[in-house]
């Protein structure tokens, strides 16, 4: 009984070790690859010991700092003016469902359960977000858009 149990603790030791190996390893490649000069990364391709150190890739990221942060800040911003406005819409939108005395209930109900059928949380990424970018025009001007497509949605969250 044991010798049985202790051959088990060891393929499972095993499987999860090469579990942990194949989680870190693609990080560990990107850190290399991130290291290694551009040129010999096209001529040799990716390894995880670099063939000749670089930290060209580093100072291309310092030098873009200003778009990373700004990235960072529409980021925050749809993620929280998102969530604030789906959540005031379910709120307005719930509670007089709740009511008894609320007419074609059940009408309002249906509407908001059907659409939660055929859509789910993850889907609209690229359909409500891409219409807001393929405009000719500048995308400023639709900044104030972003967080729309998550306020309109019968899943209330940020990251529509």
């Amino acid at each position: 009984m044991a010798t049985k149990n202790k051959i088990g603790q060891g393929i499972l030791n095993i499987i999860f070790i090469l579990l942990c190996i194949a989680a870190v390893s693609p990080f560990l490649l990107l850190l290399s690859s991130s290291l290694t000069d551009e040129e010999t990364l096209l001529r040799a391709g990716y390894n995880f010991i670099p063939a000749k150190f670089s930290l060209q890739s580093y100072e291309y990221l310092m030098g873009s700092a200003g778009k990373i942060t700004g990235g960072y800040g529409i980021t925050v911003f749809v993620t929280l003016v998102g969530t604030v406005a789906g959540m005031f819409m379910t709120i307005m939108f719930a509670y007089p469902l709740s009511r008894k005395e609320l007419p074609k209930r059940t009408f309002f109900s249906f509407f908001v359960f059907f659409t939660m059928l055929f859509t789910s949380p993850l889907d609209g990424n690229a359909s409500t977000h891409l219409p807001v970018f393929s405009r000719p025009l500048s995308s400023r001007r639709f900044f104030p858009s972003l967080p729309i497509p998550c306020s309109s949605s019968s899943f209330p969250y940020a990251g529509n």
